[in-house]
């Protein structure tokens, strides 16, 4: 019995090892097929939404291969905390090219200023920046949503993180 053991050890060892070829990358990290590096993806993304998102009350940056847009909330929200038409119109067209890069992670964090309510009054900020960007199909798998308090200023961030890494 030990010898048989030892004979199908081997064998065990090698089928645990082997990852069958169209599971090869189960567990790959969304790395795009066609060699593309997490900056150039980044790079494209930011050169579309520079043309869009970089008059107020939207402000575009980036650190490192993170896109930021900031909405001021002063200025995209009425005072009953609805997008103003011209705020919606621009995060609809934003929501048209984050619809094309979907390895982006979508992150919407609303702020409230001293003046406002607090966490409820951002995470309705939020959720409504969140709905029109949902409304044109993009997988609620890519979102992340909340509010938080104060810091100083009335502001609604989406902050676009690339979900693969080269």
């Amino acid at each position: 019995m030990k010898n048989l053991r030892v004979l199908l050890l081997p064998f065990f060892l090698t089928a645990c090892s082997a990852v069958p070829p169209e599971k090869s990358d189960s567990f790959s990290l969304n790395v795009p097929t066609n060699g593309q590096t997490t900056a150039s993806y980044t790079d494209r993304q930011e050169s579309e939404l520079k043309q869009i998102a970089s008059t107020p009350p939207f402000k575009l940056t980036r650190q490192n291969n993170i896109l930021t847009i900031s909405l001021c909330g002063k200025k995209a929200f009425s005072p009953e905390n609805d997008l103003y038409p011209s705020a919606k119109e621009t995060l609809e067209k934003i929501a048209d090219i984050l619809g094309r890069y979907d390895k982006t992670h979508i992150s919407i964090t609303g702020y409230a200023d001293e003046k406002s309510f607090g966490v409820r009054f951002s995470e309705q900020q939020a959720n409504a920046v969140a709905d029109v960007l949902k409304a044109t199909r993009i997988a609620n798998t890519r979102f992340w949503i909340e509010g938080r308090d104060t810091d100083g200023k009335n502001h609604t961030d989406i902050v676009l993180t690339p979900t693969f890494i080269k």
